[in-house]
Order: C-alpha cells, then sequence, then structure tokens
C-alpha cells in the first residue's frame, strides 16, 4: 500500500467521526477509540494513523493516536 492510499483512507476514518473543524481548533483528539474504524493491518494502519494525526493537525487540532 503507498502512502496516498493511506491519507485517502485517514480522511474517510476522519471524515466518517464527523468532527467539525471550528469545533476541534485548539483540542486534542483521542482517536484511540474509535481505532476499530480501520480494517488495516500492519504497517499501513500505522500510516493511516499517522496520516489522520496529520490531517487533524491541518485543522488546528492535536491527537492521541492509537498504539
Amino acid at each position: 500500500m503507498s502512502w496516498k492510499q493511506a491519507q485517502a483512507e485517514a480522511a474517510r476514518w476522519i471524515d466518517r467521526l464527523q468532527l467539525k473543524t471550528d469545533e476541534i481548533k485548539g483540542t486534542t483528539i483521542d482517536l484511540r477509540p474509535y481505532a476499530h474504524m480501520v480494517q488495516q493491518e500492519g504497517q499501513f494502519r500505522t500510516m493511516v494513523f499517522r496520516a489522520a494525526a496529520r490531517i487533524l493537525k491541518s485543522r488546528g487540532a492535536d491527537s492521541i493516536l492509537p498504539e
């Protein structure tokens, strides 16, 4: 799997969480309770989590990633 695919999957995951940019700005989002929504495994799963963190960062929020 490629980084571009991981970014696309992360964007879909974050969109399913329905986090509004104006509501999350300046907050820390704990993604651990939502990790079950990411079906991928191994290295690609890690890539999705990191891409999600970058998406949230671009929206003004910090994140706590699943392991």
